[in-house]
C-alpha cells in the first residue's frame, strides 16, 4: 500500500517539475529570445510592406456611393518608390526578394479571386436553373390540384 502512494506522490512531484520546466521554457522564449534590439528595431520599420487588400465576401456590396468618390489605394506605397536604392547588394537582394514574394502573392490571391468569381458565376447560373424547375413543378402541382 505504501508503495502505491509513494508512487503516486513521485508521479506528481515528476508532472509539478515537468510543468514548471515548460512555464520557464515558455516565459523564457517570450521574454528573451523574441526581443528585439534596437538595431533591428530600425530596419524593420523602414522595410514594412503595405498587405495585400482582403477579398469580400459575395454577399457584402461590393460598391458603395462612397466608393466612387474615393480614389483607389495603391498597393506599392509612394514612399517606397522614392527610397533611396540600398548600395549593398545583400539588402538590394533581399529588396528584390521581397518584391517578389509579394508580387507572386498578388499574382496567387488575383488566382483565387478569378477562380472564385467564376464559381460565383457558375452558382448563380445553377441557382436559376433550379428556379426555374422548380417554378415548372410549381406550375404543374397547381395545374393538377385544379
Amino acid at each position: 500500500m505504501k508503495t502505491n502512494k509513494s508512487n503516486s506522490l513521485l508521479l506528481w512531484i515528476l508532472i509539478g517539475v515537468l510543468f514548471a520546466i515548460c512555464a520557464g521554457v515558455f516565459v523564457w522564449q517570450s521574454w528573451f529570445v523574441n526581443r528585439p534590439t534596437p538595431a533591428t528595431q530600425q530596419v524593420t520599420v523602414h522595410q514594412k510592406t503595405q498587405a495585400p487588400p482582403i477579398a469580400r465576401p459575395v454577399s457584402e456590396p461590393a460598391v458603395t456611393p462612397e466608393a466612387h468618390t474615393e480614389q483607389p489605394k495603391s498597393l506599392v506605397n509612394d514612399e517606397t518608390l522614392k527610397q533611396p536604392i540600398p548600395q549593398n547588394p545583400a539588402l538590394a537582394k533581399e529588396e528584390v526578394s521581397k518584391l517578389e514574394d509579394i508580387q507572386q502573392q498578388l499574382k496567387e490571391q488575383e488566382a483565387t479571386l478569378k477562380a472564385q468569381h467564376t464559381d460565383a458565376d457558375r452558382m448563380i447560373e445553377l441557382k436559376q436553373q433550379q428556379i426555374k424547375l422548380l417554378e415548372q413543378q410549381l406550375a404543374g402541382q397547381q395545374k393538377s390540384s385544379k
